[in-house]
């Protein structure tokens, strides 16, 4: 065999130990986001007042629609429609990942606090639900008054 052969014969038994071991180049995952944008019911924009603050709450799909989410999002200073985006930064216990299938809430807060909600908050949902976490166009109308 010439250099030029043995050069060639190198390469191709790289890639074909490359494929056996799987390491061949992947797709890079989806991010670890899901977005969209937050609107409010024809009938409920009236209610809505400078002082609401939109939180937009994921929570595992096979968890309950009550108790701790696993990330949320807090947004102020409110236009709507507005686009939010959650990510891996929202999510609130170390160690979990957001990822796999979720369901997407979002609640308009009287007083700002995170928590159940309490007369005169405002609610929505996905209406896709549940989605997988990557997913984008997850776009919520707030159409339920506490």
């Amino acid at each position: 065999m010439t250099g030029r052969h043995i050069g060639f014969a190198f390469v191709v038994l790289t890639i074909a130990v490359s494929s056996l071991l799987g390491c061949e180049k992947k797709a890079p995952p989806p991010p670890a986001t899901i977005s969209g944008t937050v609107d409010v019911a024809p009938e409920l924009a009236k209610d809505v007042t400078p002082n609401y603050v939109l939180f937009v709450t994921v929570r595992a799909a096979d968890a309950p629609p009550f108790g701790p989410p696993i990330a949320a999002h807090r947004m102020t200073d409110l236009t709507f429609p507005v686009q939010y985006t959650v990510t891996q930064k929202d999510v609130f216990f170390e160690g979990v990942v957001l990822e796999g299938k979720v369901n997407v809430y979002a609640k308009l807060d009287k007083d700002g606090n995170a928590g159940p909600p309490e007369p005169g908050d405002l609610e929505g949902e996905y209406k896709g639900n549940p989605v997988m976490v990557g997913a984008s166009g997850v776009d919520i109308v707030i159409d339920k008054v506490h």
